[in-house]
């Protein structure tokens, strides 16, 4: 196994202009290791823990240290959806934005944090599926990967955490996904990402919908000191339609950089994204963003914005839209703000007594809500809200 960066490797990044405002000299290039310790302890509480926010849910799988701990899937279901964990490694293509050398590690050393949902076609399930990634062991390299699959005319939920426990410090995560969703089928996908300040987190995923089928998507990344998310939209169908969203707070000396393709291939298809960053501290952010539209796919409707809350005069915000079309009959558009707390509202609320930290929170989630409350299940929002609470200090 080869879990470490080389030096080379970060120098071929640094010659990619995909990398510009991301500091490429944080990648860890050190020796990390290949196993975990959790204890059976650790373990049966990060069951306990996962089953507990996980209620209701159609099934779950818990990974502790990549390591699948537990499976479960409703007895109704099992033959009508398959939800496993898996060690087989299969995707059609890779990921652009200047991810090889990140797609190749996870080629040479992915073997066991997997997992699989398929959903049989014209299937409604209404509980979503719950994924459990925690993170227990320090210095540990961790190469997850999940392939999905949703048939025709069908309807499912997925939600993926990524936590950690104190002590799981200066882990590299690299993970990759594939979601398919077929003609007429309708996809709702959550992940919260809550790793601790010292962990790195590279995930590349791409996300293909069909003809008439519904994809949405919320991104919640709260954790790791350098994070990079790169998600590929395709809109493979007439008529497909993507609503995809991100909530990315950032402090101390957090990085945090998405970079996504809306790449439409077919006619008359629709998609949304919307990007909000809140900076604190000496943070920053870096947003990406690109409209691709072919030459066969007239009527296309695509939007694309990014809106930063910087609350530190020492935090940095980067946005880089981006329209590349080459049909004639389009409605495309892309914009950035940038903005700080409105004065008056946190002089308003401190008046009323509220602690300064609880105020700026308050105000915080409210520029937050329009994606919190996109969320597939009301667990991932007060999961979302606790470790916002926390990041605030109140």
């Amino acid at each position: 196994m080869n879990a470490s960066f080389e030096k080379r490797d970060i120098e071929n990044l640094r010659k990619n202009e995909d990398w510009r405002f991301a500091h490429l000299g944080r990648i860890c290039t050190d020796a990390l290791r290949e196993q975990g310790d959790a204890s059976p302890a650790i373990i049966e509480k990060c069951i306990e823990e996962s089953r507990r926010r996980a209620i209701g849910a159609s099934g779950i799988i818990v990974f502790v240290d990549d390591v699948p701990v537990y499976t479960e899937i409703d007895d109704t279901l099992k033959n009508s959806a398959v939800f496993c964990e898996t060690s087989e490694l299969s995707f059609s293509e890779n990921v652009k934005f200047g991810m090889d050398a990140f797609i190749a590690r996870h080629a040479e050393n992915a073997s066991r944090g997997g997992f699989f949902l398929s959903v049989n076609a014209n299937t409604r399930i209404d509980e979503p599926f719950v994924v459990f990634r925690w993170q227990v062991s320090e210095a540990l390299a961790q190469f997850p990967f999940a392939r999905v699959k949703i048939g025709e005319n069908s309807f499912a939920k997925l939600c993926e955490f990524y936590c950690s426990i104190p002590g799981a410090e200066k882990t590299q995560t690299i993970a990759r996904n594939e979601i398919l969703v077929e003609a007429g089928a309708e996809f709702s996908r959550d992940v919260v990402q809550s790793l601790e300040a010292s962990a790195q987190i590279f995930r590349m995923e791409n996300v293909i919908t069909k003809e008439n089928a519904t994809t949405r998507g919320v991104d919640f990344c709260l954790g790791a000191g350098l994070s990079r998310t790169t998600t590929e939209l395709r809109a493979d169908g007439r008529g497909a339609n993507l609503n995809w969203r991100a909530l990315n707070v950032a402090a101390g000396e957090q990085e945090i950089d998405w970079r996504t393709i809306q790449h439409h291939s077919e006619p008359g298809a629709r998609s949304h994204l919307l990007c909000k960053n809140a900076l604190l501290d000496c943070s920053r952010t870096i947003f990406s963003g690109s409209i691709l539209v072919d030459k066969i796919a007239q009527q296309t409707n695509a939007v694309q914005s990014c809106r930063n809350l910087v609350l530190s005069e020492t935090a940095e915000a980067h946005a880089l839209p981006g329209l590349e079309i080459d049909a004639n009959d389009v409605q495309c558009s892309h914009g950035s703000t940038t903005g700080t707390l409105d004065a008056e509202q946190l002089f308003y609320l401190l008046q009323r007594g509220l602690p300064e930290a609880e105020a700026r929170m308050l105000l915080t989630l409210g520029f937050m809500d329009e994606v919190i409350n996109a969320c597939a299940g009301c667990a991932v929002a007060d999961f979302v809200r606790e470790k916002i609470a926390e990041k605030f200090g109140a």
